[in-house]
């Protein structure tokens, strides 16, 4: 007679513990340690030069309207000593990719980095002029999206991040009218 044979509870329960050690070990792993995080914000400053630099983000939010100048989209890389390649898309709300792009991160034996950012500067209500006006970087980081403008794709965008080809860090926000 053949039966079924059923796991003890607890079995089931050490397994779900192992899988997660084993993802949360894995994704500290692709970061040399480190961890990363996408934010949206209303306003961003970058302080100083390209290396050395320091990006300060302000109004973090989920929630945008047709009114805002623009979202800044921020991958915030923390406390990494390998080197690593970071992949980044930003999809509409028809989830058309409206900007994606790959960047090799190269860190010297022995060295590493306390924070990395990459970032872009996706504009709503304001143009390049009035980004310039507010901050040269603003309008140099800005994204050119190709067809309606950004105003005109109301409703729930999302940002992801992979490092190495991994698991992708998922973040959304919402674009609605004024």
């Amino acid at each position: 007679m053949m039966g079924v044979r059923v796991a003890p509870a607890g079995s089931v329960a050490i397994s779900l513990v192992v899988i997660v050690a084993v993802i949360s070990f894995g994704v500290s792993q692709a970061l040399g340690q480190g961890s990363h995080d996408i934010e949206i914000c209303k306003k961003v400053e970058s302080r100083g030069h390209v290396y050395g630099s320091e990006l300060v983000a302000r109004q973090c939010v989920n929630r945008l309207t047709t009114a805002d100048a623009y979202v800044a989209i921020i991958f915030h890389l923390k406390n990494f000593t390998d080197s690593m390649t970071v992949g980044v898309e930003v999809l509409d709300p028809d989830q058309a990719a409206v900007w994606s792009a790959t960047y090799p991160i190269r860190v010297e034996a022995g060295r590493g980095y306390s924070s990395y950012w990459i970032w872009r500067v996706l504009p709503i209500a304001a143009d390049e002029a009035a980004l310039a006006a507010e901050n040269p970087q603003l309008a140099a980081a800005r994204l050119r999206i190709e067809g309606r403008p950004v105003k005109e794709r109301l409703g729930e965008w999302t940002v992801r991040m992979r490092i190495n080809n991994g698991w992708p860090l998922t973040r959304k926000f919402t674009l609605a009218a004024q």
